[in-house]
């Protein structure tokens, strides 16, 4: 319907919209069309490889630009519905992990046109993310090894071996409680995580 807004003695009818959309990890995958799995370029804000998705390089990587995505997405797209060239199409969705499907959201202005917000407007649920235990995980995984590591370089950890190791780690989960620092978007929250999990590791030597 609009809203009425009154700017310079003018009365203007303006359609606000809210470019904005927090969701899950495979929601977001999904909504941009993008590619879940294993990929080569897995963040949906901008251009950082798989093997720097954890790494300092990541918070320097080019930004994710909408319309030379979209418009090699359109390609792709139209390839696998006029059935040719499969190697090019291929090609296309590797060149930015993405599947050859037009997402429903290209279409809104100010996402695959200027301001181009197509992989700015979604964030991840951190909360979410937390409550899911994403950090805990991470931290389980790396603190089964955790022992043997020491043991190989000869220095102390914690008592009771792995038992031990886990639960000095949720100890120090317990105690960070809600005051993660992690960003809304990906891969910076990745690297936020991996930042929590060294914060842990180092408490457990």
């Amino acid at each position: 319907m609009g809203v009425k807004v009154r700017f310079s003695g003018r009365e203007l009818l303006c359609f606000p919209r809210l470019l904005l959309y927090i969701c899950d990890l495979p929601e977001e995958k999904g909504l941009l069309c993008m590619k879940g799995g294993k990929t080569a370029k897995p963040c949906s804000l901008c251009n950082v490889r798989f093997e720097f998705a954890a790494a300092p390089e990541a918070l320097n990587a080019e930004d994710r630009n909408a319309l030379v995505v979209l418009s090699d997405q359109a390609k792709a797209t139209r390839l696998r519905l006029r059935k040719e060239h499969p190697s090019r199409r291929l090609m296309l969705e590797k060149k930015h992990s993405v599947h050859a499907v037009m997402p429903a959201l290209a279409g809104l202005a100010g996402l695959s046109m200027a301001p181009f917000h197509m992989y700015k407007m979604v964030g991840v649920d951190v909360l979410h993310v937390m409550d899911l235990g994403v950090t805990r995980m991470l931290v389980h995984r790396l603190v089964r090894v955790y022992p043997h590591a020491c043991a190989a370089a000869g220095c102390e950890t914690a008592p009771g071996g792995t038992k031990g190791a886990c639960r000095v780690a949720n100890r120090r989960i317990d105690e960070m409680g809600r005051r993660s620092q992690a960003s809304k978007a990906a891969p910076r929250c990745v690297s936020r995580h991996f930042l929590l999990v060294s914060r842990v590791c180092s408490d457990l030597s």
